[in-house]
């Protein structure tokens, strides 16, 4: 089966030419046209209009490049025949700005393209696959923290991928399933950093999966958990927690999506990667004992005097955590009185532009 063709002089593969379309094979020059994708599996190809075989030709290029496309015009066949009803768009060669990434380029061009309708669980908006075929231009390292920080799962195909004139899309799955390392994807896979790259500029860069457990792994630590760049952080441990949802299918932890409705099945569960190296924490000074009626529920404050200063949620309570260049001060403030001497107020606490104010006595915090 043909897979390249001539076009207004420019070479051409069967995903960017329309049924009726003629074009010219470049073996014998005679009349082309497309057809496919087959519900059998068969890719979308050509065929010469004078005969099925055109007297022997098969229309096959033996270049390289020749080579790629037809590969690349294989893959969007199967995302189209996979995915059939799923997809606003499927292409080969569709530029994606990623201009707003960490790199240094303002589009890239993926290979073989599939856009979602509805953004996909697991995917993403969609899917990219690109084709390794002796193509060692491009940055794979830094492709991949593009399309992953724009939402789209790729998957990097290797010829093993190819057989019979079809893109073995059963393959690409499996690998997403697997955690192949081939197949990224958003809900479990972050953009890789720039980070690790070796003196040469080549790039030194592993997949890893952060690990997820709803069991405590260090349950001996009384965890103070704050906000910290970003991460709800232990101040004790420097143990992390994530909020995340569990799918059973892939026996993965994956980031709930913002609005959606997997949202309501998230839980808080421990990062294991947060504590696989020993960390030192800032000091810490506990003035007073935590109460025995509650445990803290800390959360934090931003307003004109403080930024990294926390107060726990508990009604009624008044301690405080404060985060300082050297240390962190937990004051549990259970014997505080006010200033004036006034008998103590059971506070009824309201939130404010800037800060929280009891109703009762007018104290903020």
């Amino acid at each position: 089966m043909p897979f390249i063709a001539q076009r207004d002089d420019r070479t051409v593969i069967p995903e960017e030419v329309g049924d009726g379309e003629d074009v010219i094979c470049p073996s014998c020059s005679e009349q082309m046209r497309a057809r496919g994708p087959f519900e059998n599996g068969t890719a979308r190809h050509f065929y010469h209009l004078t005969g099925s075989d055109a007297g022997g030709c098969n229309g096959v290029s033996g270049g390289e490049s020749d080579t790629h496309r037809k590969l690349k015009s294989l893959a969007v066949s199967a995302l189209r025949q996979k995915y059939d009803g799923q997809y606003t768009r499927c292409v080969p060669e569709a530029a994606i700005d990623v201009s707003q990434t960490e790199t240094a380029p303002e589009q890239r061009r993926a290979d073989a393209f599939l856009e979602f309708t509805e953004e996909n669980r697991f995917f993403g908006r969609g899917i990219i696959v690109e084709v390794q075929y002796r193509n060692e231009g491009k940055d794979v390292q830094a492709t991949t923290h593009d399309y992953l920080s724009q939402n789209f799962s790729v998957y990097w195909a290797i010829p093993d991928d190819f057989q019979n004139d079809r893109f073995l899309i059963d393959q690409l799955e499996e690998a997403f399933n697997t955690g192949n390392e081939e197949a990224y994807s958003p809900y479990q896979d972050e953009p890789p950093s720039f980070t690790s790259r070796d003196q040469t500029g080549k790039n030194s860069y592993e997949k890893a999966r952060s690990q997820f457990t709803r069991e405590d792994p260090i349950p001996n630590c009384s965890h103070a958990f704050v906000d910290i760049g970003g991460r709800r952080r232990c101040i004790r441990c420097d143990l992390c927690t994530e909020n995340r949802v569990f799918d059973p299918q892939r026996q993965q932890f994956y980031r709930p999506k913002p609005y959606s409705g997997a949202e309501t099945d998230a839980e808080n569960v421990y990062d294991l990667e947060s504590v696989e190296e020993p960390v030192s924490p800032r000091r810490i000074e506990e003035r007073g004992e935590e109460p025995s009626i509650h445990s803290h529920d800390w959360r934090v404050n931003y307003n004109r005097r403080q930024e990294e200063w926390c107060t726990c949620s508990w009604s009624g309570c008044e301690a405080t955590i404060t985060l300082e260049p050297d240390r962190v001060v937990i004051d549990h403030a259970v014997d505080a009185t006010p200033d004036d001497e006034r008998p103590k107020c059971d506070h009824v606490w309201e939130e404010l532009e800037f800060t929280t104010v009891c109703t009762e006595c007018g104290k903020e915090r």
